[in-house]
């Protein structure tokens, strides 16, 4: 049956996505962690979307949920990092959509030279000279360029340089460099596809103009999504949020730049739905006790719980999570009172050392 085959591939697209962020994204940052019943909310809420209510072609509706699903995932996860690491999510993104699509290359050796990964571009290159028509270059850019050249259209980069000097070093003298990449590989065959144009330029840019690299990858991912992939994140609504995102069951983390306070946020949030917010401030053996007391009675009254600066304690978030386990058991097994499972209960507020963009 044609509408299992469509679940059962979105099934595979969601569970190679749990793969991938049960490992990645908490390399880069500890905060960075996600489960598996994270994405699969976010899966529930790809095959509620209203696109597919008037849309019966089955190759069409796959189309749609697998388009949906990676930019709800990137939509939902790149809120809560850091501004410089949402370009790494939607490049992770990228991959993961470009190995499962089919019809388009890997690209496997470029993100080896990109991350100096292989043994191939992570050893150093022995240092070369710029050629005498290039005199701007530097040892760095030679050495990236030498990489370079082992990949696949880029074997006479240095070769198609020298011949056009003059426009490579007003090139790279730009401002903006990432919008007029010169063409420094060859296509006789004319194979590459947006994407593939958009990647060459980023290979690039990371040899010659490297502190333009993230503007790069932007146009990469654009090439690969569209242009307002990465246009979704800009502004964040935290009541549509918490009306539509989370459950009573779901705690809200917000962390903020050291010296700004982001528990005004939740504060005049519950001014304005009319809900009461039970605020805490934890760091003491105080409020510990008070925190575990707000919970208990919040699961049944309903109320906000506010959590302030709980960075100060990360170990009492242990003790929070496992509270949060009962008490859900607790309401499952119907022995407390029933409230909103639209509304969070908690939001921990905690401090960083950088902004979350």
């Amino acid at each position: 049956d044609s509408s299992v085959i469509i679940v059962v591939s979105a099934i595979n697209q969601i569970l190679g996505l749990a793969t991938v962020f049960d490992h990645a994204p908490g390399r880069v940052h500890f905060l960075y962690q996600y489960s598996l019943d994270f994405l699969l909310d976010i899966f529930t809420c790809v095959l509620k979307s209203p696109e597919l209510a008037g849309t019966q072609d089955h190759l069409q509706r796959l189309n749609i949920i697998t388009a949906n699903l990676f930019q709800t995932v990137y939509r939902r996860v790149s809120r809560g990092m850091l501004h410089a690491d949402k370009v790494l999510l939607a490049l992770l993104l990228m991959r993961i959509s470009l190995r499962s699509a089919g019809g388009e290359p890997s690209y496997d050796a470029q993100w080896d030279l990109l991350l100096g990964r292989s043994e191939l571009f992570a050893s150093k290159t022995a240092h070369q000279s710029p050629p005498t028509a290039l005199p701007f270059l530097t040892s760095q850019h030679m050495g990236a360029i030498i990489k370079a050249q082992k990949l696949p259209g880029f074997e006479n980069m240095l070769d198609i340089m020298c011949a056009r000097p003059d426009q490579i070093k007003e090139w790279m003298e730009m401002d903006n460099p990432e919008a007029a990449v010169p063409v420094l590989w060859e296509d006789p065959e004319q194979k590459l596809t947006a994407i593939g144009v958009a990647m060459n330029q980023l290979i690039v840019v990371h040899c010659l103009r490297s502190d333009r690299l993230m503007a790069s990858a932007h146009r990469l991912v654009a090439a690969a999504f569209g242009d307002g992939f990465m246009q979704q994140d800009k502004v964040i609504d935290l009541h549509d949020i918490i009306d539509n995102e989370v459950s009573s069951s779901d705690p809200v983390l917000l962390c903020s730049a050291i010296g700004y306070d982001a528990s005004g946020k939740i504060e005049d949030l519950g001014v304005q739905t009319g809900r009461p917010v039970t605020s805490i401030a934890i760091g003491s053996a105080e409020g510990f006790s008070q925190a575990d007391a707000a919970l208990t009675a919040a699961s049944k009254s309903g109320r906000w719980v506010l959590l302030k600066n709980v960075h100060l304690a990360p170990q009492w978030l242990g003790n929070m999570e496992n509270a949060y386990t009962h008490l859900n058991l607790t309401r499952t097994s119907g022995c407390s009172s029933h409230r909103s499972q639209s509304q969070p209960s908690t939001f921990t507020v905690c401090s960083t050392g950088n902004s979350s963009g």
